[in-house]
């Protein structure tokens, strides 16, 4: 089976209504975040929001 992925960008996104949420997240992903965020000069946000977003769009039920 050969494994197909769209390319991750993280550049400029659509400006939508926002909500505020919590969740926990291992101190060794806000590590890679907040490095991630330094090295392209985006915020911490951002970089979740195209990681959620790139998630969702490439989502594969294992069941």
């Amino acid at each position: 089976m050969q494994l197909v992925m769209k390319m991750f960008r993280l550049d400029g996104e659509k400006k939508e209504e926002k909500l505020s949420r919590t969740f926990r997240i291992p101190v060794s992903l806000i590590d890679e975040l907040e490095k991630l965020a330094a090295e392209k000069d985006l915020s911490v946000n951002k970089i979740v929001i195209k990681c959620i977003k790139y998630a969702l769009d490439n989502f594969e039920d294992e069941n």
